[in-house]
């Protein structure tokens, strides 16, 4: 008799267990949903631009001064909430490069002292407080079905820097748009810290490139206007690549 109560009570136990198993798969399985069901999915996308350098000491790009920006694209099943843009750029290669195009000193560019705060001022054109620029808090990015971007912004001082190579590195050339060697304009990282709607935290980073085009320029026949490129890349792919 004994025995048979014990049959039935490991029976009863591994019951349970099976029980028990199946509701944390459930658990488990309802999670993974939730989770795919409010995860975003960021993609940035290229843009073709003009710098115009008819102004001088000013930062044209274009028809009603069109400031390029990096445009983002949620492809995912719910919205990227709390975000923050954070830029990685390396100044002083920016620096040095600008300067080995000015051999003359012409723009002053460099680092310096302002006598208003106690930051980091790099004069271009313009003076930039460079550490204020770096950062920057963005609206949620909802999920779009049709393509709809939104548009995060280049720290100004990295773009005016850019116009500036353009103007020194092309522009001041007398043989202008006639082919020849420039050197390449120092690559930035942009990283976009997130939350999805399950408040799972979320790091993208790209590696951002803006360069001269000297092909597609040959296309513009207005005066002093050179055709350029920004180009994003998800430095995720990057690293399965290499």
């Amino acid at each position: 008799m004994s025995s048979i109560v014990d049959i039935a009570t490991l029976i009863t136990a591994i019951a349970g267990l099976a029980t028990a198993v199946v509701a944390l798969w459930n658990v488990k399985e309802l999670r993974l949903m939730r989770a795919v069901t409010s995860k975003p999915s960021l993609i940035a996308t290229d843009l073709e631009f003009v710098v115009k350098c008819e102004r001088p000491n000013d930062a044209d790009f274009g028809p009603g001064d069109e400031i390029p920006a990096i445009r983002v694209i949620n492809f995912g099943n719910g919205p990227a909430i709390h975000c923050e843009a954070k830029w990685t750029i390396p100044d002083e290669d920016l620096v040095e490069l600008l300067r080995s195009y000015d051999p003359h000193d012409q723009f002053k560019i460099g680092f310096e002292k302002s006598p208003f705060a106690e930051e980091r001022c790099l004069r271009l054109y313009w003076n930039h407080f460079v550490t204020r620029q770096i950062s920057e808090r963005i609206n949620p990015i909802i999920p779009s079905a049709t393509g709809e971007s939104v548009a995060i912004k280049i720290p100004p001082y990295y773009l005016e820097a850019f116009h500036l190579y353009v103007r020194l590195a092309v522009d001041a050339r007398p043989e202008k748009k006639t082919y020849f060697p420039v050197r390449p304009f120092p690559s930035a990282k942009l990283t976009i810290n997130l939350r999805d709607l399950a408040d799972q935290p979320q790091t993208v980073s790209y590696q951002v490139s803006i360069n001269y085009n000297h092909n597609a320029t040959h296309q513009i026949k207005e005066h002093c206007t050179y055709a350029c490129t920004l180009r994003v890349a998800d430095e995720l792919r990057l690293n399965n690549e290499t």
